[in-house]
């Protein structure tokens, strides 16, 4: 598939900051974890899904 796509999600209404905003997938590195390999774990972890080609375009730093 040539067709280049970006995953975004919508939050559960129940959550208690930012209820149904949509958004990217975003976590804290874990020990030293590349950014590519924290995206493939919480997109795992989050939705279930498989990543088999991932490039990052744009990281935002959130403090």
């Amino acid at each position: 598939d040539n067709n280049k796509k970006v995953l975004i999600s919508q939050r559960s209404k129940t959550k208690h900051k930012f209820p149904l905003l949509w958004g990217t997938v975003d976590e804290t590195l874990e020990n030293e974890e590349s950014l590519e390999e924290c995206i493939i774990r919480e997109v795992k972890e989050e939705l279930n899904c498989s990543i088999d080609d991932l490039k990052l375009f744009k990281i935002y730093v959130i403090n």
